[in-house]
């Protein structure tokens, strides 16, 4: 018959926590938990509180595998909004440099060009473009447009997920030419105004985010976070 057992995963030194699992007669039973990462410690699942004739095989082990923090790249000559934000956002690590000091990173999660560009290959990390300079994204700018009106976002990509924004102001649009393998997340009357491919990862975004009114809205920490998420490819 079923039976309902109390599982506790529990390291040397804690107790993770309790949770109960029904288990089938005669299958097996794939059971999901989620915490706190415990990187390079062992993790015991154990059924307490019950009683059978084979109390050895009452337990199980393994190891987690340890996640480092994300690691971000910002080259900018200055952006408060960004810099604040990723300073206070927990289990990350950011360095900051200015375009002309810019060597290409390895073994980072994000890096971030904000009104600057590589003079050479793209690194080996997601990328997001922010107002790059004419020709130095995989998104050249067809266009401008002055205080364009923002006509339609792609809320079902990942990237603008619970991203609370149907308003945005911008000075000026850099009216973005989408290559083949991108897809359109925003639009203005002018054309696209930032854009995503996957294989490399590239966001561009077709405006100087210090010249909008999107860091002082809900909708930014949202959407960085999205960003940083992206380039983690889901891993937090």
């Amino acid at each position: 018959e079923p039976v309902t057992v109390t599982v506790q995963l529990e390291t040397q030194d804690s107790i993770l926590g309790k949770a109960p699992v029904e288990l089938p007669p005669g299958e097996a039973q794939l059971t999901t938990f989620r915490m706190d990462p415990v990187p390079g410690d062992w993790v015991v699942a154990r059924l307490v509180e019950h009683d059978d004739v084979l109390p050895d095989n009452d337990a199980a082990f393994g190891v987690l595998p340890g996640l480092r923090p994300a690691s971000v790249v910002l080259v900018s000559r200055g952006n408060r909004y960004l810099e604040d934000l990723f300073r206070v956002l927990p289990g990350l690590s950011l360095r900051v440099v200015s375009p002309n000091r810019y060597r290409r990173p390895s073994g980072v999660d994000l890096v971030i060009f904000d009104r600057a560009a590589p003079a050479g290959a793209l690194p080996d990390a997601a990328v997001w473009f922010i107002d790059p300079p004419v020709g130095a994204s995989p998104a050249p700018p067809a266009g401008w447009a002055g205080d364009p009106e923002f006509t339609t976002w792609d809320f079902s990509h990942d990237l603008l997920r619970g991203v609370a924004l149907r308003h945005l102001a911008v000075e000026q649009l850099r009216v973005l030419k989408a290559p083949r393998n991108a897809s359109v997340l925003a639009s203005s009357d002018d054309g696209p105004a930032i854009v995503v491919a996957e294989d490399p990862k590239v966001l561009v975004m077709g405006f100087d985010l210090t010249r909008s009114d999107l860091p002082l809205t809900i909708a930014f920490p949202q959407l960085v976070y999205n960003v940083l998420m992206w380039a983690r490819e889901d891993a937090v």
